[in-house]
């Protein structure tokens, strides 16, 4: 029998991935019109997206079960269901569903999955598959993402799920998931990923992803392989004459020139090396799309400048994304900040790209309104104002 953290974890293989947008009289699981497995390859599905109940039904197959069906079906699907309650807190694995109504565009419903007490891996049309938002945000955004129901998945041992750590860390880094410090030389790749990104979320307010997909590019057998990491090739002795550490950043002492990374005895303290490449990467902050890898790769390569700026893309991500399968991202005010703040606020209001909450400008991940109730709706397209 699968456990609610197997459910987790196969959710986050679709991390990322584009939205598909349902429409009437197709399939479901939608990839059923696509002819391409069922379930298909994980790869299908990040090409042509992934809708809200497909992301449920695709860790459901992933594990041996039968999908759920849509929204509407999913009502009946679920055992142990109670009326949803956006304060209580959820257990790893369970459901979140607001039903099925009708076809139109608020009344569709949608379906989502705990990843730990608040946060959900969910398909929202804006940024697609994603974990950056807590059921009481989904909850006061309206429309379909008003959940009504809370409930458990057939067929799937819950026993363990209140054990769960932090987005559904697996049981070998519990003791490192919120951790901001360097967990050692001999730590395990995710535990090392899992602090990269607590540093870069929590105190730069950056794409956790960021550093680890950086370093995968610049140190790969690091990540690839568990050891000491004074053991891989360039990590020590720079292999170009100039680069050391985790990040490859190029020393001012070793003769090449200054660079402002600092000395190699500087890079190789882990944390200090994290700071500076955070503190680079926190300049360029609203100048690329978080969610997408090729502006997220190009991100890396602003920061970096090196001679393979596909690379962070196509090879950083992936390994990236993997190892930080279970990771959970901290809040940085955004729309939790403007549902807390929501009386000072005007009749609407934008999200920012780094999901701050201001009014004018150009709001990248969509805006929210507010009507005469105060009742908050999210809507997933630029305002411009």
């Amino acid at each position: 029998m699968p456990t609610a953290q197997d459910i987790i974890d196969s959710a986050y293989k679709l991390q990322g991935s584009s939205y598909r947008t349902w429409y009437y009289g197709a399939s479901v699981p939608m990839w059923l019109d696509d002819w391409a497995g069922d379930p298909p390859p994980v790869e299908h599905l990040r090409y042509y997206g992934v809708m809200c109940s497909d992301l449920v039904n695709w860790a459901l197959e992933d594990n041996g079960l039968s999908a759920g069906g849509g929204t509407a079906a999913f009502a009946d699907y679920l055992v142990n269901t109670s009326d949803f309650d956006p304060t209580t807190p959820g257990e790893p694995g369970a459901i979140a569903l607001s039903p099925y109504l009708s076809p139109e565009v608020g009344y569709q419903g949608h379906i989502a999955i705990y990843v730990d007490e608040h946060y959900l891996i969910q398909a929202l049309h804006s940024p697609g598959i994603t974990d950056q938002f807590t059921d009481t945000e989904s909850y006061y955004w309206g429309g379909d993402t008003a959940f009504t129901t809370y409930g458990f998945l057939p067929g799937v041992d819950y026993s363990g799920a209140s054990s769960s750590s932090s987005g559904g860390a697996s049981t070998d880094v519990v003791d490192t998931a919120t951790q901001e410090t360097y967990p050692g030389d001999t730590a395990t790749p995710q535990q090392t990923a899992y602090w990269m990104a607590n540093v870069a979320s929590k105190q730069y307010g950056l794409p956790g992803i960021l550093p680890v997909m950086t370093s995968c590019v610049e140190l790969t057998a690091a990540w690839t392989s568990q050891g000491d990491v004074n053991s891989v090739s360039g990590y020590l002795d720079p292999v170009d004459g100039c680069s050391v550490g985790w990040f490859q950043q190029q020393a001012d002492d070793l003769g090449c020139g200054t660079f402002g990374w600092g000395s190699r005895a500087q890079i190789l303290d882990s944390n200090y090396a994290l700071k500076r490449l955070c503190e680079e990467a926190a300049k360029l902050k609203g100048q690329y799309a978080e969610y997408d890898p090729d502006q997220l790769g190009q991100w890396c390569q602003a920061v970096q400048r090196s001679g393979v700026p596909n690379a962070y893309r196509d090879k950083g991500y992936p390994i990236a994304t993997d190892l930080l399968s279970g990771w959970t991202p901290s809040t940085n005010g955004g729309v939790s900040t403007a549902i807390a703040n929501s009386q000072q606020l005007p009749n609407w209001f934008g999200v920012g790209k780094d999901g701050v909450v201001r009014l004018g400008g150009d709001w990248s991940e969509g805006w929210l309104s507010q009507d005469t109730n105060g009742n908050l709706q999210y809507h997933a397209e630029y305002q411009k104002g």
